[in-house]
C-alpha cells in the first residue's frame, strides 16, 4: 500500500521541479522618458544674444549597453530663433541648436560616460551638424558618405588647443556627478553676405559658437558656418531671413531630459502576470536623498560678448575673454514650486520602437521625483525605500510588474518576481563587435578619397598626428590653416571673407587662452574634466591661425599586442635609442615622422632600423604588420 503513495509522491515532485525549472524567454522591449523643466520666463527679448548652462555629468549605467537599445540625453536645452511672425506654420518649419551631453544609437565608441554634441539641425532636417567633420550622413556599406557631406561639414573647427572626433566630444571616464558648462555665443567672424553661393540670398553675420567651462579647458571650441542656416534657402527663397545667421535667438528658460531608449525586457508569469526588468538607471548622489544635475542655466544679450569682439574686429582694444556682466541675465526656478514646474514620465513600451499605445504602461515614478533644490539649482529626489546607495551613487528599481488593465507599471523588489518569467537571471546584451572606423576623404582607405576635395586640395600642413582615447578608440588629426579646413572650403566664401575669417581667427589665437575666464561659474558642485587627450598644443609654427582637424577614429591599437597571427607579444626595443631600434617580429615596413608630421624614415620588410641621423627629439613611429594591423609610438632619439 506504500508503494504507490511513494510512486505519487515522486511523480508530483518531478512535475513541480520541471514547473518550477521551466521558464519563459524575456524578448526585449523598450523603456523611455521625458522630463520637461520650466524656469522662470525671462520675458526681455533683448536677450537673444544665447545661453549657458551647467549640465551634470555622470555614467547613467553601471555597464555601457548595446548602443541599439540606447540613445538617452542628458540635461540640455533649445535654442531657437525669435519669430519674426512671417514664419511658415507648417510642421517643417524647425531650426534649433540642441545636442548636449548624451548617448546615441549611432556612436561607435561608445562609453558609461556621455558624449557631447553640438546637434544643430537647419530648417525641417534639411541636415544636421554635430561637430567639425561630424552630422548628417547616409551609410554606404556602413561608412558615412562624403559624396554628400550635408551637416558633415556645417561646423568650422576653431580651438587649436582641442580635437573633436567624430563620435562625439569625449568627457573624462572620471567623471561622476561634476558639471560641464557650456554655451552659444553668436561672434561676428565673417561680414553679412548680400549673395550666397551666387545667389541673391543674403548669409547673415552670425556664427553661433561653442564655449565650454571643465576642469581642463576653458574657450571657444567651433562654430556653426552663418551658411549652415541659409543652404535651405537656397530652395525656398521665403525663408530668407528667418535663421540664426542672422536672427537673434529665443531666451530660454526650459530645459529637458530626454530619453529615447533604454533596455528593457518583458516577460509572463503562469498566472498571465507581466514583468519587466530594466537595466537600472543610476543618479550621482548631491547629498541626502539629492541628485543636482543642472545649475546656472543664464541667457546673454549682445553686450555680454559681442559688442566688445566687434569693437576688436574693427581696430578696437582686445575684447576680455569673460562675459561682460551687463549683458548676462539668470535664469531663475521658483523655490515655491518644489517641482520646479517639470513635467516627468515614464513608459514600457513591449515591442521596441513600437507605435501601438496599447502596450505602452506608464511607470509609477514616485522613487525619483524632480525638485528645486535652490533658485538656480535643479535635480531629483530618490525615496530612498525603493532607491539603493550602490557605493556612491543612486540606483533605480530594475524590476517592474505591469497592469495590463490599467496599462501601469510598479517597481517591485527581486523577492517578488516569478522564477518562470527568466527575468531574474537574464543578462542584458553588450557590444562585442569592433567598431568600423570613421574614415574621411583624406584618408586612402575612405570609398570617397578625394585628392582634389575640399580635404586635400590645398590640405593639411603638418600630420598625421594621433592620439588615444578613454573610449578605446584612437583618432588621426593634422593641422591645416584655419580657412583651408575643410569646412571652411566646402562653405564657398568669397575670397575676402575668408580673407576676413582668417585674420580674426589669428587674433583670437593670439590672445585667448583654453585657461582664461570666459562663462560665469557654476554656483555649486565641481567643474567636470574632458578627456585629456583631447587637449594638445599646437606644433611650433603653427600656434596661431592653424586648427587640428580628425580625419579618422578607430579602435585603439598598442605597443605591446597579442596576435591571433603572430601568436606572442610584438615589442620594439630599446627606446630611448642613439642608434639602432630592433623589432622582435618581422614587420611589412615602417615609417618615422617628425612631431610636425613631416616623413623623415621609411623601410620595407626589416627587423631593425638604423636612426643615428636623426636629430635628439621626439619621433612617431608608424609600423605596418604582415597581417595588416598598425602600431604607432612614440619614438625618443638619445
Amino acid at each position: 500500500m506504500k508503494k504507490p503513495s511513494y510512486l505519487v509522491f515522486i511523480l508530483a515532485l518531478t512535475l513541480t521541479t520541471l514547473v518550477l525549472e521551466a521558464q519563459n524567454t524575456p524578448e526585449m522591449g523598450d523603456r523611455f522618458a521625458f522630463t520637461s523643466i520650466f524656469a522662470l520666463p525671462a520675458n526681455d527679448n533683448a536677450f537673444g544674444g544665447g545661453f549657458s548652462i551647467y549640465s551634470s555629468v555622470w555614467p547613467l549605467f553601471e555597464t555601457y549597453p548595446k548602443t541599439e537599445h540606447f540613445q538617452t540625453g542628458l540635461i540640455s536645452a533649445w535654442m531657437s530663433p525669435q519669430p519674426t511672425g512671417s514664419e511658415p506654420t507648417d510642421e517643417f518649419f524647425y531650426n534649433t541648436i540642441e545636442g548636449g551631453l548624451g548617448w546615441w544609437t549611432d556612436l561607435r565608441f561608445g562609453h558609461e560616460v556621455p558624449k557631447f554634441t553640438m546637434g544643430g539641425v537647419s530648417n525641417g532636417f534639411y541636415s544636421w551638424a554635430n561637430g567639425p567633420g561630424a552630422g548628417q550622413a547616409e551609410l554606404v556599406d556602413d561608412h558615412r558618405d562624403w559624396s554628400q557631406p550635408n551637416g558633415m561639414l556645417g561646423i568650422a573647427q576653431l580651438s587649436n588647443n582641442l580635437l573633436w572626433p567624430p563620435d562625439g566630444l569625449n568627457m573624462a571616464t572620471s567623471n561622476n556627478g561634476e558639471f560641464l558648462g557650456y554655451g552659444y555665443i553668436p561672434l561676428p567672424f565673417t561680414e553679412e553676405m548680400p549673395t550666397t553661393n551666387g545667389v541673391n540670398i543674403t548669409t547673415g553675420n552670425q556664427s553661433w559658437t561653442l564655449f565650454l567651462n571643465t576642469e581642463n579647458f576653458k574657450g571657444p571650441v567651433a562654430f556653426f558656418l552663418p551658411t549652415f542656416w541659409t543652404k535651405p534657402v537656397l530652395e525656398d527663397p521665403s525663408l530668407e531671413g528667418l535663421f540664426l545667421d542672422t536672427r537673434p535667438s529665443e531666451p530660454l528658460s526650459s530645459f529637458g531630459f530626454e530619453t529615447a531608449t533604454l533596455p528593457v525586457v518583458n516577460s509572463i508569469a503562469n498566472d498571465g502576470t507581466r514583468y519587466s526588468k530594466a537595466l537600472p538607471t543610476r543618479y550621482p548622489i548631491t547629498e541626502a536623498n539629492e541628485s543636482v544635475l543642472l545649475n546656472r542655466p543664464m541667457v546673454y544679450s549682445k553686450d555680454a560678448m559681442w559688442t566688445n569682439v566687434e569693437s576688436w574686429f574693427n581696430g578696437g582694444p582686445v575684447a576680455p575673454t569673460a562675459f561682460a556682466t551687463e549683458g548676462q541675465l539668470e535664469i531663475l526656478f521658483d523655490t515655491e514650486d518644489s517641482q520646479g514646474s517639470a513635467f516627468f514620465e515614464s513608459k514600457i513600451k513591449l515591442e521596441p520602437g513600437g507605435d501601438d499605445e496599447d502596450d505602452e504602461y506608464d511607470i509609477e515614478t514616485t522613487y525619483i521625483q524632480p525638485f528645486v533644490k535652490d533658485s538656480q539649482s535643479w535635480g531629483f529626489q530618490m525615496d530612498m525605500s525603493m532607491v539603493e546607495d550602490d557605493n556612491g551613487i543612486f540606483k533605480t528599481p530594475t524590476y517592474f510588474e505591469l497592469n495590463d488593465a490599467l496599462l501601469e507599471g510598479n517597481p517591485i523588489e527581486l523577492s517578488e518576481v516569478p522564477t518562470e518569467t527568466g527575468l531574474v537571471p537574464y543578462e542584458f546584451e553588450t557590444n562585442t563587435e569592433a567598431p568600423l572606423p570613421y574614415l574621411t576623404p583624406l584618408e586612402t582607405d575612405c570609398p570617397w578619397h578625394d585628392p582634389n576635395g575640399v580635404w586635400l586640395n590645398p590640405g593639411p600642413v603638418a600630420g598625421p598626428f594621433e592620439a588615444d582615447l578613454e573610449d578605446g578608440s584612437t583618432i588621426t588629426y593634422y593641422w591645416y590653416r584655419f580657412i583651408d579646413q575643410p569646412a571652411v572650403l566646402a562653405a564657398n566664401l568669397p575670397n575676402d571673407q575668408r580673407t576676413l575669417l582668417q585674420q580674426r581667427v589669428e587674433m583670437i589665437h593670439a590672445n585667448w587662452q583654453k585657461t582664461d575666464t570666459y562663462l560665469p561659474s557654476q554656483t555649486r558642485g565641481n567643474l567636470a574634466n574632458l578627456d585629456n587627450n583631447l587637449i594638445i598644443e599646437p606644433p611650433s609654427g603653427f600656434e596661431i591661425g592653424y586648427v587640428p582637424i580628425v580625419t579618422r577614429q578607430e579602435k585603439s591599437t598598442t605597443l605591446s599586442i597579442v596576435d591571433t597571427n603572430l601568436d606572442d607579444v610584438f615589442t620594439i626595443y630599446p627606446n630611448p635609442t642613439s642608434s639602432n631600434l630592433y623589432f622582435t617580429k618581422p614587420i611589412q615596413s615602417v615609417d618615422v615622422y617628425s612631431i610636425n608630421g613631416s616623413k623623415i624614415l621609411s623601410r620595407n620588410s626589416v627587423s631593425e632600423i638604423n636612426v643615428s641621423t636623426l636629430s635628439r627629439g621626439l619621433y612617431i613611429l608608424k609600423i605596418y604588420l604582415p597581417n595588416g594591423s598598425l602600431i604607432v609610438n612614440k619614438l625618443i632619439k638619445k
